[in-house]
């Protein structure tokens, strides 16, 4: 039995907008402190002092490619946060910034509360390709509804803003007013019933995938969440669950990257309330499989919790090593269905 939880891949079209948050030192005081260190390595020195010192004691053979003029050193400038678009000749830079220089340079959490997302003008579509969540390779889902939903509706009966039915490759084009800030329902095709959402609307600038589990696949994480004894135990048809996955400041495309940067963010706490008589909240380990020995994401950033009372519910996120809440956000759980709810760094919307 699978048990990985895969995460969405959310890859960052056009219509990025760069916030007002910066990691490059006010005045001239970084650019003055590299120069008098002598720094070579790009053009780290006109960071932040802390930051440019650690780019040229821990990453400087990789920042010396990024000079004035290249795509690496614009990128270098660029503030770190999820709309923010970066060249693949940033990557390993960045990789390195995230081991060595996290807290110096505000690589995970520098955003929060300090970045924009773009605020439409009229309606505007995005895709939504549907695939199954166990499949390999890649199972598209003919025929599954999708319906987006606004939030204070949480039946979709009343608040339904558009809907559609995927094609034989499993995808539907979805138009949604400028104020849309809601969820999207998945029903149909055999499988669980589910609905997605996001702290933060990522759906402005990008299509989406969404992953969906049949009832064996959910009924398998259960017992190895040690919810349930066996695999054929049975839920409480008027409970649902949670499947959530937590985001760094980095940018969206770094979502379910094998290496480095990866922007899944690790050692962040979730708490879900309220929450009588749900499970805890259990998360993936290194390998994607669910476990209940952890207290905390790891780099998967990911995690769930089961038996949930089906109403609107408040999620937390918090970063352990520092204890700043990184993400909230209410989350839309239905009776006998699954909860997607994916976690990005606060904005200023």
């Amino acid at each position: 039995m699978r048990t990985q939880v895969i995460a969405l891949v959310l890859l960052c079209t056009s219509g990025c907008v760069l916030p007002s948050f910066q990691k490059v030192g006010a005045g001239g005081g970084a650019q003055d402190a590299g120069a008098k260190s002598g720094a070579t390595c790009g053009l780290a020195d006109q960071l932040a002092p802390s930051c440019t010192a650690c780019i040229n004691q821990q990453c400087c053979e990789l920042a010396k490619p990024c000079g004035a003029g290249t795509a690496c050193g614009a990128d270098l400038l660029k503030p770190i946060t999820p709309v923010t678009q970066v060249s693949t000749d940033f990557d390993q830079l960045l990789g390195c910034m995230q081991r060595q220089c996290d807290t110096a340079c505000n690589v995970r959490w520098g955003c929060v509360g300090k970045y924009a997302w773009p605020v439409p003008t009229s309606d505007y579509s995005f895709g939504v390709n549907v695939i199954d969540f166990a499949a390999e390779p890649k199972l598209p889902l003919p025929g599954v509804t999708v319906d987006a939903c606004q939030s204070i509706d949480p039946t979709c009966q009343n608040g339904r803003i558009a809907h559609g039915v995927t094609d034989a490759a499993g995808s539907v084009r979805l138009s949604v007013p400028p104020g849309f800030d809601g969820f999207f329902s998945f029903s149909g095709a055999g499988y669980t019933p589910s609905t997605t959402q996001w702290t933060d609307p990522i759906y402005r600038v990008s299509d989406f995938t969404q992953y969906q589990l049949n009832d064996l696949s959910l009924a398998g994480l259960a017992v190895v969440a040690g919810v349930h004894s066996s695999i054929d135990q049975p839920f409480d048809p008027n409970l649902g669950h949670l499947i959530f996955r937590v985001q760094s400041c980095l940018p969206v495309r770094y979502l379910d990257n094998p290496g480095l940067p990866y922007a899944e963010a690790e050692d962040v706490r979730v708490s879900v309330s309220p929450n009588p008589g749900g499970s805890q909240v259990v998360y993936t380990d290194k390998s994607g499989n669910l476990t209940i020995d952890l207290e905390a994401t790891t780099s998967r950033g990911v995690g769930g919790a089961f038996s949930l009372p089906a109403r609107n519910l408040s999620v937390s996120a918090v970063d352990t090593q520092s204890g700043l809440e990184v993400a909230t956000g209410t989350v839309v759980v239905r009776a006998g269905s699954i909860a997607f709810m994916y976690m990005l760094p606060k904005s200023t919307r």
